[in-house]
């Protein structure tokens, strides 16, 4: 559905990754004790993130790399995982094993500001990631302004999750948000 950009992830950057999820899951169980905590999935954000940097570095952004550090509870933040002069990108990652099970979506706190105070600037980047073979799908760089605008934050499918979670279905943005609104980000 669509055009998409596929990022290899190196063996080095794959490790970064890994011992980033090891060093969370050993930080005072805190991700643990959130529930649901796979370190496949940790791994899968952090992956997601160094791709998401490699193609707005390679389209002209100027950015910090990935932050990999570990935070206390009480730091956590909201704030996107990336930045580019005014544009803030929120990077949200599936594992391909996990979009074979549920279909293409992502799951983020009902709570989270990204939906009740997003300006202009701030964009929803989607991929989809390969563990096995190491690669990184961005699906896009959907405006959270139109996404929020065009109400396509969805209910969690799976019942128990309502409570605290909200949904983000691919099928949902791509119908909602044009392909020039996706990329536009990046070409500018």
């Amino acid at each position: 559905m669509g055009v998409t950009i596929k990022i290899n992830i190196t063996d080095k950057e794959r490790q970064t990754c890994n011992d980033f999820a090891e060093a969370r899951s050993e930080s005072s169980g805190l991700y643990k004790k959130r529930g649901g905590f796979k370190e496949e999935d940790i791994i899968s954000g952090a992956m997601g993130e160094i791709a998401v940097y490699k193609v707005l570095k390679k389209n002209g952004h100027t950015l910090r790399k990935p932050d990999f550090e570990i935070y206390a509870k009480r730091n956590k933040s909201y704030d996107s995982d990336l930045k580019s002069g005014n544009k803030h990108f929120h990077v949200k990652s599936q594992t391909t094993k996990s979009a074979a099970q549920y279909g293409k979506s992502w799951l983020c706190q009902r709570k989270d500001p990204l939906f009740s105070n997003s300006g202009y600037n701030h964009y929803l980047v989607t991929t989809i990631v390969d563990l096995d073979k190491n690669t990184v799908e961005v699906l896009g760089f959907f405006p959270m302004f139109s996404v929020i605008k065009k109400n396509l934050i969805g209910e969690c499918k799976v019942p128990w999750f309502r409570d605290t979670k909200v949904a983000l279905y691919h099928e949902q943005l791509s119908k909602g948000i044009t392909e020039y609104q996706r990329w536009r980000v990046i070409n500018e």
